[in-house]
């Protein structure tokens, strides 16, 4: 942080089955770290990718069996 450079990333969290944002932020004093559980927005994000490639799928089944 000597550069004053915020920072930040997300991390899975083995015990806790769970993803947190880590944000870290310079400060006169030291060094300010924020955390916030991004785990069920990270599950959205899953779940919509899943439903996507499976309708990607069905179109290129369709589209494979019209074809034919």
């Amino acid at each position: 942080m000597r550069e004053g450079v915020n920072g930040g990333s997300e991390e899975y969290f083995p015990p806790l089955d769970s993803w947190f944002q880590v944000r870290i932020f310079p400060s006169p004093e030291g060094v300010l770290t924020y955390t916030h559980d991004v785990t069920e927005a990270r599950r959205a994000d899953a779940k919509i990718a899943n439903r996507n490639a499976a309708i990607a799928l069905s179109a290129d089944v369709g589209r494979a069996l019209t074809a034919a």
